[in-house]
């Protein structure tokens, strides 16, 4: 949700184990639905409008043609009426092909996917044209060694979240 979801190495797309998916997806609603929408210049707003009207509209038809395509809608949904606020959503149950499981959704829309095991994990990372960043949380080494010769990003963190600078993260 950082920039309101309009920055380019945001967390769009949680790829989840299976053995900890369900709790990790009520955790993070929890987060989500304690996010405050309103005048960013105020220090208790978390989210503030979308930089564009086109880009609300934009980003409206790609959350709408997913869940057509079968997306399910776990928060939010859309754009509050006749402004450029979006609010916080989660995406589950994301079909291929449908904008939200492979394309860039530019606002504060998150898209979760529960996979069995790092093969499949690996696999739908790179299942996007997309991939200036990503983030992977393991301590185990050997997957930290497969995830970094495996996923075709840009950076990628391991137990923190992307940033410009990679020297944020050291």
């Amino acid at each position: 949700m950082m920039n309101n979801g309009q920055s380019c190495i945001c967390a769009k797309r949680f790829i989840v184990h299976s053995d900890i998916y369900s709790e990790f997806q009520q955790r993070f609603l929890e987060a989500i639905a304690r996010l405050k929408l309103g005048d960013p210049m105020q220090d208790d707003i978390d989210l503030g409008p979308l930089a564009t009207m086109d880009g609300v509209e934009s980003l409206s038809r790609q959350v709408e043609s997913s869940t057509r395509a079968g997306a399910k809608v776990l928060i939010g949904g859309g754009r509050l009426v006749s402004s450029q606020y979006f609010a916080p959503t989660v995406l589950t149950d994301i079909s291929p092909g449908s904008p939200a499981y492979a394309e860039e959704l530019f606002g504060p829309v998150a898209a979760l996917f529960k996979v069995r095991d790092l093969d499949a994990a690996i696999k739908l990372a790179n299942d996007t044209p997309y991939g200036l960043a990503s983030s992977v949380w393991t301590n185990d080494a050997d997957e930290q060694g497969r995830c970094a010769l495996e996923i075709e990003a840009g950076q990628t963190f391991f137990n923190t979240m992307s940033a410009s600078d990679p020297l944020i993260s050291m």
